[in-house]
């Protein structure tokens, strides 16, 4: 049973997209909302590295409180997270901390040579998190009802992954 459905977020439209599917699946199963993102500070020589620290995550603080308040009006319950560096460790550490059932991301679709160079957040929370993991992809609609988004759930482990059904498919919208 899904309670709990976390959202990753960095601060981007792409990012964004996650959260109509996650509010589809929400509603349908009356599920809690936690909306986490990871802080980062650039220094500079003028700015110490705490004072930057703080400013960094200050600034994540108010961008998931404002999305957060959108949801509330809507009548989600809703929590934040921010966690600091180590964006995909950080946030796996706070989904098992805050016991998550179901963890929603959009990629940005990167493979090859650019996810070799830039990383992928999102491929090291899908391999690592226990919880379930639905990701949206780039190309993927905004609309949710038009979107593999939410039938791309799957458990951590690749032999689980290929034989298990999806955790959850929505009804049969047209």
């Amino acid at each position: 049973m899904i309670n709990t459905i976390l959202i990753l977020l960095d601060g981007s439209p792409l990012a964004e997209r996650a959260l109509p599917h996650a509010e589809v699946i929400a509603t349908a199963i009356d599920a809690r909302i936690t909306l986490i993102r990871a802080a980062q500070a650039h220094t500079r020589l003028s700015l110490d590295a705490p004072a930057a620290r703080v400013m960094a995550m200050a600034e994540v603080e108010a961008y998931l409180t404002e999305l957060a308040a959108l949801l509330i009006a809507q009548g989600f319950t809703v929590d934040t997270a921010v966690v600091y560096d180590g964006a995909a460790a950080a946030i796996l550490d706070e989904a098992e901390r805050r016991e998550v059932d179901l963890i929603v991301m959009a990629t940005h679709g990167r493979d090859g040579f650019g996810r070799l160079r830039y990383g992928s957040v999102a491929e090291a929370v899908l391999r690592r998190a226990e919880a379930r993991c639905c990701w949206c992809a780039p190309g993927v609609s905004k609309r949710p009802h038009r979107s593999a988004c939410v039938h791309a759930c799957s458990s951590r482990s690749p032999v689980r992954r290929s034989r298990e059904k999806p955790c959850w498919s929505p009804p049969n919208w047209r």
